[in-house]
């Protein structure tokens, strides 16, 4: 097990460091444009690749949006949820850090299995190689190795149209959904709503209770999402994100 706290420190220091980070976004950025291309390219409103921005959302608020979200699943089914999936995972950050977080003395959740799923290779490859680093630092473990306690984590590099297979397992989804397209402002909601294409792809692969954390836009209501919670966290690429909390049912 680790400390309450040592999970934070081994992604800021060890597996994501903060001299490091140039590098990161240098990743995010060609993902987006292509390798060799500027990042000064004028883009459409509804360009695709707008979808693919690197951002580093801070771990602190991941953990708030997830605690919200584990009460809300005990809650409503009745047992703890096991699986976790990042949906847009980019370099990984998020994945390693729940994972690592859940190994923590007093953590409210511990997970069987954390994934990410990826479009992007560059970043997925990124991750990839972040596993690698872990193992090699005696952070994470192959799993032939792992005791019984470990939590799995696999990074899928497909579309989320591609992934309803895993999506399917879920019982918690965080997306970092902040540059989705949207359909508008929802006025019984009081929030943007994602367009059909995410809350219809949700709802279709997600089973009944499964709760998802959206940031900055709401899942469609029409789509079967019952909207639970908000919080207003910290986000300094956006001066703020609020997360939205919702449950298939």
């Amino acid at each position: 097990m680790l400390k309450v706290g040592e999970s934070k420190d081994i992604i800021n220091t060890i597996l994501y460091p903060e001299n490091e980070y140039k590098l990161r976004m240098k990743i995010g950025r060609d993902a987006q444009f292509g390798e060799g291309q500027s990042s000064g390219t004028a883009l459409e409103a509804d360009d695709p690749r707008l979808a693919l921005t690197y951002h580093e959302f801070p771990l602190e608020s991941l953990d708030e949006l997830l605690s919200l979200a584990i009460t809300l699943y005990e809650t409503t089914n009745g047992r703890k949820p096991l699986n976790l999936i990042d949906l847009g995972s980019g370099c990984g950050r998020l994945v390693l850090s729940a994972a690592l977080k859940g190994q923590e003395l007093n953590s409210q959740n511990q997970w069987d299995q954390v994934h990410g799923i990826e479009i992007s290779d560059l970043m997925h490859d990124y991750a990839i190689e972040m596993i690698g680093r872990g193992i090699e630092s005696n952070i994470l473990q192959t799993k032939k190795d792992q005791f019984d306690s470990s939590t799995e984590v696999y990074f899928h590099n497909l579309p989320a149209q591609e992934a309803k297979h895993i999506l399917s397992k879920a019982d918690i989804i965080f997306c970092y959904s902040t540059v989705f397209d949207t359909v508008g402002f929802n006025t019984d909601l009081g929030a943007l709503v994602l367009v059909e294409e995410w809350s219809e792809l949700l709802a279709d692969s997600c089973k009944l209770g499964t709760v998802v954390v959206t940031t900055d836009r709401a899942l469609n209501p029409v789509n079967g999402w019952v909207l639970k919670n908000r919080l207003d966290v910290e986000n300094p690429s956006l001066l703020g994100s609020t997360g939205y909390i919702s449950i298939r049912q």
